[in-house]
């Protein structure tokens, strides 16, 4: 089938889901067209039940191509990303991407 068929609305939910491990290595990847509601580039802890997780995945040389949704948790502790140079945040600057909590507030 062709893309067209598919309407607008379909994506990948994730284009790069974490393991159920620890110490996934993602390096030079480019993440295109995440720029749908459901859809995100990365998110966290494949085949976690609820509350599972908390492993880390390390990031580098990461760049986007019109995918303003880059991360997706489901919960907090679910994951850590380690963005080992700045370019999955976009910050220029290592740093760690974590699920939102209310505790950082």
């Amino acid at each position: 089938f062709r893309m067209a068929e598919m309407g607008t609305e379909h994506c990948t939910a994730s284009g790069i889901r974490g393991p159920k491990t620890p110490y996934l290595n993602v390096v030079h990847a480019t993440m295109v067209n995440f720029n749908r509601s459901t859809c995100s580039a990365f998110s966290a802890c494949s085949h976690c039940k609820a509350r599972q997780g908390g492993y880390e995945v390390r990031f580098r040389n990461i760049t986007y191509s019109n995918s303003p949704n880059k991360f997706a948790f489901q919960w907090q502790h679910e994951s850590v990303f380690t963005d080992l140079d700045g370019s999955l945040s976009g910050t220029g600057r290592p740093g760690s991407v974590v699920p939102w909590s209310g505790i950082y507030n």
